[in-house]
């Protein structure tokens, strides 16, 4: 995949001159004003701001979920703020696992088939139940594979998108407010694993307004109002 595979540049996410609008009637609302800022490879880093300041849309821009209205988005390698929506559906799945703040895990499926499913969409070959199994032993939800979502505490469903996000075994973690609707000691379990994930190799990019869960970040990115403050 490009520079990521070459092993060229050193930085997971490159933002250049990024601003974003979004359109109400006549209206235009914009978002993001000119942002820049780099993440290294393989760092544990916190995007830091309020509520509106502009911190989810940075992370679908990342994702490859939205595009920017002007500048340019590089993720692992690749600029990927120009392609269609079709090519960064495929680099999504085999490049990058997000972990929402409302986990969207799907309710018909167990906890076991919520975690291999990122494997089928990618194409992930080998005993994608065994790998699932074991991430659900990686976030300490092996114990329930069987249950549904419905039967399970926020913290617990949100422990299990962090396997999800695992399960194709992306280079990228990113992840939205991930703790934002728990409670303390499940908020700082989630970053713990988010970190823990760090520590072995992947590059974790996470967006918060808690002051309190940054204190262990490799690196700190401050947003206020649609503009980068601190990077």
């Amino acid at each position: 995949m490009g520079d990521t595979e070459a092993g060229g540049s050193p930085e997971a996410i490159v933002f250049e001159g990024v601003s974003k609008e979004y359109r109400m009637g006549k209206v235009a609302i914009r978002v993001l004003d000119e942002v820049s800022f780099r993440v290294e490879r393989g760092t544990f880093t916190a995007l830091v701001g309020p509520s509106g300041s502009g911190k989810s849309t940075i992370i679908f821009l990342a994702a490859g979920i939205d595009v920017p209205s002007r500048g340019t988005v590089r993720v692992l390698g690749e600029e990927i703020s120009g392609r269609s929506e079709s090519w960064r559906r495929r680099w999504r799945r085999r490049s990058v696992g997000i972990v929402f703040q409302f986990f969207h895990l799907i309710p018909t499926l167990t906890v076991l088939e919520n975690v291999m499913l990122p494997m089928e969409l990618a194409g992930v070959r080998g005993d994608r139940e065994s790998r699932a199994l074991d991430l659900l032993e990686f976030v300490g939800m092996r114990g329930k594979a069987g249950r549904y979502p419905a039967e399970l505490s926020g913290g617990e469903q949100q422990r299990v998108a962090i396997a999800r996000a695992l399960a194709a075994d992306p280079p990228l973690i990113l992840a939205d407010e991930p703790t934002a609707n728990l409670d303390y000691e499940n908020k700082v379990r989630v970053v713990e694993l988010l970190r823990r994930a760090s520590e072995e190799g992947k590059t974790v990019f996470f967006a918060t307004h808690d002051e309190g869960l940054v204190r262990g970040a490799d690196r700190v990115v401050r947003i206020l109002d649609g503009r980068i403050v601190e990077a």
